[in-house]
Parts: C-alpha cells; structure tokens; sequence
C-alpha cells in the first residue's frame, strides 16, 4: 500500500498470496492529506479515480501495489467589494479555503466622509448618512474577525456619516457556537450614545448547551434578555460594544 502524498501510516499486508488467491483490500490506515479525502485504492499511482474500495476484494495475478487516491476537498471563496471607498483604494484580496474551515476578514477601507463600520453580505454597499435610518443589515462582520466559510461569499462595506458616527456606537451580538434563525435577525444595531440599551430576548440555540446570557466584552458582565431594566438586563451604551453568548 503506497500513501501517495499523504502523511500518517499507510496500511500494511504481510501475507504472502497463492497466485489467484482472493485479497481483501484494506482501509487507509492513519493516512491523511491536507486538503484532500480519501476515495479509495488504486493500482495505477497517481490516479483520479480508484479501483477499489477498502473491504472490497480482487484476485491476484501479480505482485501489487495499491496506491491511495486523494481528491481535493471542495473548496469556498470569500471575495470584497469596495463599493464607494476612495478612488485607490485596493480592494482586499479574495481568500479560498476549503468549505468550514476559517478566514480572517480583512481590514477596514476608508471613504471620505464616512467612517468604516464592518463589512456586510448584502447585494450592495450599505451607507448610513440619515439620523433617521439607522438601520442595519442582520449581520455586521468586523475588519479582523475570524469566521468559518462554508459557502461562497461576497462582503460589501458598511459605511456611517462621520458626523453620525461620533454620537452613535455599534452593538454587536456573537452566538459562540449558537445557532438558531430567530437569533440571526437581529445580531446588530446602531444606537445613540447614552442609551439604555435592552438585552435582546431572542436567545441562541445550542445542541447539549445550556444558554448563560450574553458577557459584554466592555465590562465583562453576562447579561440577560430584558424583562425588567435592571442592571442585570440592561446596560448605558456609551462606546462600541460586543454580546458573546455564554454556555
């Protein structure tokens, strides 16, 4: 059994093989490759596609190598529009990975008037330039954050009238591993400075977990949804602040 590329330890058979004698092919052992999936053995190296599959068996003519066949995992790509960001401005380089695995999104991008506030998965640019329609997407991503990418996606920039933004501060909500669509539509708002701020009721589902409330990342306190306006359920927003579930 030859590993072809792959690290870990590739099966081994000791027997010694009566010419047409009947041989069960065996698993793939340790082996493993960065990337790539197992589809099985080969008698051709470097082939695409295999001949057998571990448990299967053939009849033996000949001395035989079987070589592992490795097929390269299906990969996403995350990529940027700069929308209306300053002429020069690079637009940031798109990022492929296999699907689940992490990327770190990219830095802000500057536009004259306006400060950088995240970037968003909408069809557009998002631009707030009204006290009145402050409004965001469901999903605000943070220049730095660490995501898993488990299907293509486009992220465009959310932009605040800089003169809006010196009196509004952005709150964040993180799931932590939460999953659930009640949750996923109400993970950001932009609210005025000095707000009396209600920890949203909407809570986070996750499998054998037990939901905490959410710790602010401001004044490390877990809070939880706001029956009442105590300080336990409700919090003054005077800066930027992040909601991570806690389980």
């Amino acid at each position: 059994y030859n590993a072809n590329n792959a690290q870990g330890t590739a099966p081994t058979d000791s027997t010694t093989y009566q010419n047409g004698v009947t041989v069960t092919v065996l698993d793939q052992g340790t082996l493993k490759r960065e990337g790539y999936v197992f589809t099985g053995w080969s008698k051709t190296e470097n082939a695409t596609a295999a001949d057998y599959q571990p448990g299967e068996t053939f009849v033996i003519t000949e001395n035989t190598t079987l070589h592992a066949v490795w097929k390269e995992q299906d990969k996403v790509t995350l990529t940027y529009n700069k929308g209306s960001a300053d002429t020069g401005t690079q637009v940031p380089s798109a990022q492929s990975v296999v699907a689940g695995q992490q990327v770190t999104l990219a830095d802000s991008l500057t536009k004259t008037g306006y400060d950088f506030l995240g970037w968003v998965k909408d069809d557009e640019e998002h631009i707030i330039d009204d006290e009145n329609q402050i409004a965001l997407p469901n999903r605000v991503y943070q220049a730095g954050e660490t995501i898993n990418l488990f299907e293509d996606m486009v992220l465009f920039p959310l932009w605040i009238d800089s003169g809006l933004r010196k009196n509004h501060y952005l709150v964040l909500y993180r799931p932590n591993g939460g999953n659930d669509s009640e949750f996923k539509e109400s993970t950001a708002y932009l609210v005025e400075n000095g707000t009396d701020h209600g920890i949203i009721g909407d809570e986070p589902f996750r499998q054998g977990y037990t939901f905490l409330g959410w710790k602010s990342n401001i004044d490390g306190q877990i809070y939880k949804k706001a029956d009442t306006r105590d300080a336990a359920h409700s919090c003054t927003i005077t800066s930027d602040v992040t909601f991570t579930a806690q389980w």
